[in-house]
C-alpha cells in the first residue's frame, strides 16, 4: 500500500493533513514532524495509528500562521522520509506525565506541558533512542498547553521489557519542570 498525503481546508484556518499507507521507516513520524516544526509549521491536533505493521492512518491539524510557506507547496511525503538536518536542541518540558502499561502491553504516555514548536518530533526522537516506536498518537493543543497521549512498543512491535519502562520513566522525568 503505497503511501499517500492529502491536504484538506480544515477548520478555523487550519490545513488538515491525512497521511496513509505503508510507512516502513520507524521514524516517518518524527522526521515528518520535525521537518513541519523546522519550516515553522504547528500540528496544533491530530491523531494517528499503526493498523498494521508499517500501516498508517494518520490526521494532522495544521497551523501555518509562523510560516511563509503556501501549504500546497510542501511534500509531505518527502519530509516523513528525509532526516531533517539538526537544529539546536531547545529542552523539552512537561508540566506532568502519567506512564502506564496497557491491556495490549504496549506504553502509554499522556505528557502536558507548555505549546512548544517542534515538541513532539523531539520527543518522539528522545524515545526513539530508548528503542521505542510510536503505534497511537492523540496530539491536543488547548491555549497555550499541549496534551498529547501516546503509545510505543518496541523494535518488531514487541512488548517493551521493564527495563525499557523504567528508561522512559526517568526520561521523561528529565523533562519535567
Amino acid at each position: 500500500m503505497t503511501p499517500k498525503a492529502m491536504l484538506l481546508p480544515g477548520r478555523n484556518g487550519l490545513q488538515e493533513l491525512i497521511m496513509q499507507g505503508l510507512f516502513s521507516h520507524p521514524h516517518w513520524m518524527v522526521f515528518l514532524l520535525a521537518g513541519l516544526s523546522e519550516k515553522q509549521i504547528s500540528v496544533v491536533e491530530g491523531r494517528a495509528a499503526q493498523q498494521i505493521t508499517h500501516i498508517w492512518d494518520a490526521h494532522f491539524q495544521l497551523d501555518f500562521r509562523r510560516s511563509g510557506l503556501t501549504p500546497e507547496t510542501i511534500d509531505y511525503l518527502s519530509l516523513s522520509a528525509s532526516k531533517p538536518a539538526p537544529t539546536l536542541a531547545t529542552r523539552l518540558q512537561l508540566s506532568t506525565f502519567e506512564l502506564r502499561r496497557r491491556p495490549d502491553r504496549a506504553l502509554e504516555v499522556i505528557v502536558q506541558g507548555p505549546d512548544q514548536l517542534g515538541f513532539l518530533g523531539k520527543l518522539l526522537g528522545e524515545v526513539s533512542l530508548l528503542a521505542l516506536y510510536p503505534i497511537e498518537l492523540e496530539i491536543n493543543t488547548i491555549g497555550s498547553q499541549i496534551k498529547d497521549r501516546l503509545a510505543f512498543r518496541g523494535i518488531g512491535g514487541v512488548a517493551p521489557s521493564e527495563n525499557i519502562e523504567s528508561s522512559l520513566q526517568t526520561l521523561l522525568s528529565n523533562f519535567q519542570k
